[in-house]
Parts: C-alpha cells; sequence; structure tokens
C-alpha cells in the first residue's frame, strides 16, 4: 500500500512529535509498504539526519495556493493523489483540509492522527479538561497568544474550524486518538464517535540498551528523579523543583530539554536548598536520552495541560523507570500499573507520591517490573497491525 503521511514538518534533530514520525514512518516501510512523508512547509525546515528508508518530499503549491479547492486541481497534487491508496494526516492542524477534500468527493480515503488539539484551541496552554466544551470563536480569538493584528487577521480562520468540525472534518473516514482522554475531548468538540479508535505511539525498538544503569540507594537518602521534554509552563517543571522542597528525602533532579521556561527555573533552582542537585542539560541527542533513563530512579511529567500521550514515557518504561504523572489527559493512562499518578498543580502531592516510592522499597521495585508488561501493551507489531487494519477497512468499504 502506498502511504503519504502529511505533516508540517521532519526535523530528525528534534524530538517529540519528530521522533513519532519517524518511527511511524520506518516501521510502516519494514512492513512492506511505500511510504511517502509529505511536509507542509513554507520555510522548508525538514532536517534529516540518516538515508531513512521512506521518501521525503514537500507540497509547494499548499504554501502558494490562496483557495483550497484550486490545490486539488493543481498538477502536484493530482499526481500524489494517484499514486497514494491513503492521506495519513500527521498533525490534526491540516484535518479540515482533507477532510473538504473528501467533502467534496476526492478519492483517496483520509485517516487523521489526534495528537494534539490545534484543529479547534487556538492555546493548548489553557485547557483544563473541560474548557473546550464552550469554547467559542471569541474565547478562540481572546485566547491566542498572537499580536492584536494577528488575531484580527486569524479570527476568520478560527470562525472556519470551529464551522468545519461537524461536517468537514467528519468527512475524515478514520481518527487515531493518541489516549481516550483525546478521544473523549475530540467526541465533545464533535467528532463522530464511530470514526475515532485510540491508536497510539509504540515504543522504539531500536532505541537501544542503557550503558549504564544507577541503583537506588537506600541508605544515601537521595532519588535520581529525571523529566524529559520540554520546558515549557505548561509543562510544570517548576512543580518538580517545589515537590524537591516538600520531599523527606534529597533529590537529584536532571532536566532534560530546553524552552522559554528554562531562565526561570534556573533562578527558581538556585533559591532552593538543593540547587546543587538541579542540573539542566538543555537538548541532548536522542540517542544519548537511554543513559539519562538508564541512570535515574525515577520519572516524572508533571504537566498542567491536557498532555495527549508522551514518547517519554515509552522510552522511560522501556528501561524500566518508573513515572510519576499529573492526573490529567493521557500520561495516567499510558503508564496504567507502571506509575503513580499525583493531583495537578499540587507539589506537595507530588514530593508524596516520590517519598511513597522511597519509603516502600517493594512497591518501588514491583513498578519496576510493572513497567515490562506495561511497555508490551505499546508493541510496534500490535499497533502497526491496527493501523493496517484501519487503512484495509477505509480503503475497501466504499470510501
Amino acid at each position: 500500500m502506498h502511504v503519504s503521511i502529511i505533516a508540517g514538518s521532519l526535523d530528525l534533530t528534534g524530538a517529540g512529535s519528530n521522533i513519532s514520525l519517524d518511527i511511524l514512518a520506518r516501521t510502516l516501510t519494514e512492513y512492506g509498504h511505500n511510504v511517502e512523508v509529505i511536509t507542509i512547509d513554507p520555510t522548508g525546515s525538514n532536517a534529516l539526519t540518516y538515508d531513512t528508508p521512506y521518501s521525503v518530499s514537500t507540497i509547494s503549491e499548499l504554501v502558494r495556493k490562496k483557495h483550497i479547492s484550486s490545490l486539488f486541481n493543481s498538477r502536484e497534487f493530482k499526481l500524489l493523489e494517484g499514486k497514494s491508496d491513503i492521506f495519513h494526516i500527521f498533525d490534526p492542524i491540516f484535518a479540515p483540509i482533507f477532510g473538504y477534500y473528501r467533502y467534496l468527493g476526492g478519492s483517496v480515503p483520509v485517516v487523521c492522527r489526534l495528537n494534539s488539539y490545534t484543529m479547534f484551541c487556538s492555546n493548548t496552554m489553557m485547557m483544563d479538561g473541560n474548557c473546550h466544551k464552550n469554547c467559542s470563536t471569541i474565547d478562540r480569538v481572546r485566547h491566542s497568544e498572537s499580536s492584536t493584528g494577528s488575531k484580527v487577521f486569524k479570527s476568520p480562520l478560527f470562525l472556519i474550524s470551529s464551522l468545519s468540525i461537524p461536517d468537514v472534518v467528519n468527512s475524515i473516514d478514520k481518527f487515531f486518538a493518541q489516549s481516550p482522554s483525546v478521544k473523549n475531548i475530540y467526541e465533545e468538540t464533535g467528532i463522530d464517535p464511530q470514526k475515532i479508535k485510540v491508536i497510539t505511539n509504540f515504543y522504539d525498538p531500536d532505541f537501544g540498551e542503557p550503558n549504564t544503569e544507577r541503583k537506588v540507594d537506600f541508605e544515601r537518602d537521595c532519588f535520581n528523579v529525571l523529566y524529559v521534554g520540554r520546558v515549557k509552563e505548561k509543562k510544570g517543571v517548576d512543580l518538580l523543583l517545589d515537590a524537591s522542597q516538600h520531599s523527606e528525602f534529597d533529590l537529584t533532579i536532571d532536566i532534560v530539554g530546553d524552552g522559554e521556561a528554562r531562565a526561570s527555573l534556573e533562578t527558581q533552582a538556585k533559591s532552593l536548598s538543593i540547587g546543587d542537585n538541579i542540573n539542566f542539560h538543555g537538548w541532548v541527542d536522542h540517542d544519548d536520552l537511554k543513559n539519562y533513563y538508564g541512570q535515574s530512579n525515577l520519572f516524572v511529567q508533571p504537566s498542567r495541560w491536557v498532555e495527549p500521550s508522551g514518547r517519554a514515557l515509552l522510552e522511560a518504561m522501556q528501561y524500566n523507570c518508573p513515572a510519576v504523572v499529573s492526573n490529567i489527559g493521557g500520561p495516567p493512562w499510558i503508564v496504567g500499573n507502571a506509575g503513580l499518578v499525583f493531583e495537578k498543580n499540587n507539589s506537595k502531592d507530588l514530593a508524596n507520591k516520590i517519598d511513597l516510592l522511597y519509603k516502600n522499597k517493594e512497591k518501588y521495585k514491583d513498578l519496576r517490573r510493572k513497567c515490562s508488561s506495561r511497555i508490551d501493551g505499546f508493541n510496534p507489531e500490535k499497533i502497526i497491525r491496527e493501523i493496517e487494519e484501519e487503512y484495509i477497512s477505509a480503503t475497501s468499504n466504499g470510501y
């Protein structure tokens, strides 16, 4: 099957969704599919770090065309349409475009990965798990972080996105939600529940083995805690630093990642009693992350927002590193019985959960063992087969 994956860009020097896109395209190729990643980015910012087994190209017409309907009649798109058996939308921000394509009678089935809320939300930082139920176009304009002039310019786009979900977007054949939480949210925004299936990320079997593994020194009263991800306010890294002050034990905290909140967090760390034990590593090469996971006793994902899923959680479990996550979004489902959940925005509760695992050695060891069984649920063979089943269903049922 010729699978055309539609994405904004592919930057293999990055992390998160870029890594997930590469793993998806690579694994589909390994399973015998002819995969092409089609990027839609006016800056042409694709960055490949190796000779990918799948092809990568850009739809320049989509950037230049003022009217989407004229895009579908362009020579460039017709060539893409002619060779594609299915369009796999990797970022839901493109769902209205390809929903419109199917709405107009486009012949190639379309499936869409629901890994973010960009289809309907102008500021995901403000999402609390309930706000999307009553979010109006005016709210989207007001909540947008864009400048006043840009808000005025984008107002018609916010209106179109609001109106497009019931009919145009539901013309898409299948939706792959990254977690049950994402599925519920999209159902509540008007996506047909019958078209949504929870098909999440899978772990990368090539991620490798850690070079070293740091054991817990229960005699030294010190826990090695790891955070991997963007360093932004909505990620809640400041809660982890606050928790270190409420913990009964000394914590060594490694923060891997970068972002606009790093400077303020570094200032916060200097004011803490364990400031010397807090290490900011910035962005590191993805392949080097395995050493951080292998040398850590505990992984913490303290998000404030409705995180759809989390590749870092899968990577942590690959190295039997239990996780403590906030009780919002997809992470509680991802970790399952291989981690603990704390109340979002509550650094004292986070500290209590960390201390619980330190005090209860058997509980900690039990979670480490459960990481192995939990990660099996994200086996690439299992999830690729689920994706293939949905491809077959979309292409054989009159779509």
